[in-house]
């Protein structure tokens, strides 16, 4: 969706120039460097503990942006002439207003997770087992933050039918913030823990406040074994505390076995539905993560054989992106956060930032994660735009559907059927001086890639 600057300033209640009144804005910035398409993206001049936005007004509008939210303490230089600047007292406030007046255009449910940890899995693998049903939105990677969810929420569109977003804090006051942006139907607490506490008085201050999530959702879902967070989540109309100690709790479970990197468990649902489970992880915290996602498909009322099936077949999900020595001078940067059109960008932005002038960038990437009914040439001629736009000189990409579309990318692209015909076709020395990002979807291995093209660290060995 697109808005007017001076729709914009109306919004967030700016004082403004707007010697172009009726430009229009589809894309927000906070960072310089994600800068990608300049025409139609309004930048955020924050102030924070690390740097001020102001300073890099002047270099943007010199690559094409011509919409800033600045302070009010901002002088407008004359070679600015022809910009929107829209002047606020608080950047961050005015873009946290534009994205609750923005979520609330689009009437549909949204689940918010909050927690210590785990709320990225929750994410990703609540994703991976609805996306066949219906047409999710949800946060890249860990964008969780003050910043991050207004960001998130941005996404938003008259094709969404679901949210799912992340909300984290790191002080008291935060999460009332998130909670107005965010407006959650479904409420997910995940556990509480030492992490980032250290803005909080004391662990039952950190968990309050991060309950404050839950007030006036439709469903809470949270680990009712854990008496702290108990005691901190208000009652909502439907509650589902999960337990494996208590028979009568809304979602029991019990008869928890592991073994050979799987663990098999039973739940009772309500007293009456129940079935035996099985997950690809053997750790404690994948079988919470897990329960929690259990919670949300009963109660969306998925039937239990589709459940079984999903949950055998959930795969990891990596929340880092590794930075690897790679053969013959390349550096690789490794990816494998789920591979998708909306976690290509943040993967290109974390790999511009490394371009240096004597290395070119390239991309090894999959097939992309969709949903069914997705316009694939659509979908292939976006991504080979984003690729162009990123600077990246080279492409390699990697299955049936990207072989198919080939003809969106440039001629230098090289495509592939499977990763084994690539291992099998290209060697170290068709890679020389080159970043190289490295992404694609859990079922293509492209961790063989990786081992491929890392540069071999030599052993030492002394016998005595």
């Amino acid at each position: 969706m697109q808005y007017s600057i001076s729709e914009i300033a109306k919004i967030i209640g700016a004082d403004s120039l707007l010697p172009a009144p009726d430009s229009r804005i589809s894309r927000l910035l906070t960072d310089s460097r994600s800068l990608t398409y300049p025409s139609d993206t309004l930048f955020f001049a924050l102030e924070t503990s690390s740097g001020d936005g102001h300073r890099y007004v002047k270099s943007l509008y010199d690559r094409g942006v011509r919409s800033f939210v600045v302070s009010g303490s901002f002088s407008c230089s004359d070679d600015l002439q022809d910009a929107n600047i829209l002047y606020v007292e608080s950047p961050l406030a005015a873009l946290q207003t534009l994205a609750a007046n923005h979520r609330r255009r689009y009437d549909v449910p949204l689940i918010a997770i909050t927690g210590s940890r785990g709320k990225t899995t929750v994410k990703e693998w609540l994703n991976q087992l609805l996306q066949a049903d219906i047409e999710i939105v949800r946060s890249p990677r860990s964008y969780n933050s003050q910043i991050g969810v207004p960001l998130s929420v941005w996404q938003l569109d008259k094709d969404s039918a679901m949210g799912i977003f992340e909300a984290g804090i790191s002080q008291p006051g935060e999460m009332a913030k998130l909670k107005e942006i965010l407006k959650p139907e479904i409420g997910i607490f995940t556990n509480i823990g030492p992490a980032h506490s250290a803005g909080f008085e004391s662990i039952e201050q950190k968990c309050r406040e991060k309950a404050l999530l839950l007030d006036g959702c439709r469903c809470v879902i949270y680990n009712a074994d854990d008496p702290l967070i108990s005691g901190c989540v208000k009652a909502a109309p439907e509650m589902i505390g999960w337990s494996r100690t208590d028979p009568e709790a809304p979602l029991y479970i019990c008869d928890v076995v592991r073994g050979n990197g799987r663990t098999e468990f039973r739940y009772i649902y309500k007293g009456g539905q129940s079935a035996v489970l099985e997950i690809p992880f053997e750790g404690e915290h994948e079988l919470e993560n897990a329960i929690h996602c259990l919670a949300v498909m009963l109660l969306f009322g998925i039937n239990q054989e589709t459940i079984r099936r999903r949950m055998a077949s959930l795969t990891p999900v990596g929340t880092r992106l590794e930075v690897i020595e790679g053969v013959n001078g390349c550096l690789l940067v490794h990816d494998n956060y789920t591979s998708d059109f909306n976690s290509l960008a943040p993967a290109l932005d974390f790999m511009k930032r490394r371009i240096t002038p004597d290395c070119k960038a390239m991309v090894i990437v999959s097939d992309l994660m969709h949903d069914a009914d997705t316009d694939l040439e659509d979908l292939y001629r976006r991504m080979a735009e984003l690729l162009a736009i990123a600077g990246v000189s080279r492409v390699i990409g990697i299955g049936p559907e990207l072989m198919a579309h080939k003809g969106c990318f440039g001629p230098e692209s090289e495509f592939f059927a499977s990763t084994e015909e690539f291992l099998h076709k290209k060697s170290t020395s068709d890679f020389r001086g080159e970043l190289i990002l490295i992404k694609g979807a859990p079922e293509f291995g492209f961790g063989r890639i990786c081992e491929l093209l890392e540069a071999r660290q030599h052993e030492t060995v002394l016998e005595i």
